[in-house]
């Protein structure tokens, strides 16, 4: 008499023949029914990436080893995505790595900044034109050039316009009123 290791085995012996021997007609009832179970798909998926995490790290690094032009070029599509989707994040960014690169102290998130500008109304400080008429930019109450820094404390609204005018000068903003009716006339 045989026992249940050996049953299963000549079991498990005979589907691999007949699969060997029936090669489209078991693919075709692999795809039916992972078709018509896929939740219980999607379990087995989750249990086998899990036991075999080491093995699909190895196999992904393999894949971007040998595919290093396809992976740049997915990459720079993805970010340049990205920064079309996010504008705002990706000027922010661009700031900090200006800050860094010239050692100014201090910083300030996209959150902060958009409170500030709520704040204030979203309108320029100076002029009193609102968003989205105008374009808000961060301008910096003492300038980085005169040993400002780049905490949110220092940072006031102003449009691109205003922003130019001001320059790199401490101007308090009766002052910068005061330039900017000067431009105008």
């Amino acid at each position: 008499m045989k026992s249940k290791d050996e049953i299963r085995k000549s079991g498990r012996e005979r589907m691999r023949k007949w699969r060997r021997l029936n090669h489209e007609k078991s693919l075709e009832a692999n795809r039916k029914w992972r078709k018509e179970n896929p939740e219980k798909m999607k379990k087995a998926k989750k249990r086998w990436d899990d036991n075999n995490k080491e093995r699909i790290r190895i196999t992904d690094k393999l894949w971007r080893d040998e595919n290093r032009e396809k992976v740049r070029i997915t990459n720079k599509k993805a970010s340049l995505k990205y920064h079309k989707n996010n504008p705002e994040v990706s000027r922010h960014a661009v700031r900090i790595r200006r800050f860094r690169k010239k050692n100014n102290e201090g910083y300030f998130t996209t959150k902060e900044w958009e409170d500030l500008k709520k704040e204030h109304n979203h309108t320029c400080l100076c002029c009193k034109k609102k968003e989205p008429k105008i374009k808000l930019v961060p301008d910096h109450v003492i300038p980085l050039s005169k040993s400002g820094n780049n905490y949110i404390q220092n940072i006031q609204p102003l449009c691109e316009r205003c922003n130019s005018i001001k320059w790199s000068k401490i101007v308090s903003l009766v002052q910068l009123r005061e330039l900017v009716k000067e431009e105008k006339i």
